[in-house]
């Protein structure tokens, strides 16, 4: 899919969404904004799987969604405590 992530229409069903640090905060608030609003509308399961999440306030802030326990790999950088982040409405 290549379109504007907040123009895209949130598919009905369950989904998996993966997010390699795309965006700033601002966006990642908009799109998280997005997702929660389609979850609201079709109930289903869904999750969030963020690797390098500079800006997971979104996704914390995001009262559908809860995070998912992740054992973190060995290799993160010295300014890094996760490598990925997943939440999930289960």
């Amino acid at each position: 899919v290549c379109i504007d992530a907040v123009n895209y229409e949130i598919p009905p069903e369950p989904a998996v969404f993966f997010f390699y640090n795309p965006f700033d905060e601002a966006l990642m608030s908009q799109v998280a904004d997005k997702i929660a609003a389609s979850l609201r509308a079709a109930p289903r399961k869904i999750f969030i799987v963020y690797f390098w999440p500079s800006h997971p306030k979104p996704w914390n802030e995001c009262k559908a969604l809860k995070p998912w326990p992740v054992k973190q790999p060995p290799w993160p950088d010295a300014h890094t405590k996760e490598v990925v982040a997943v939440w999930t409405n289960s």
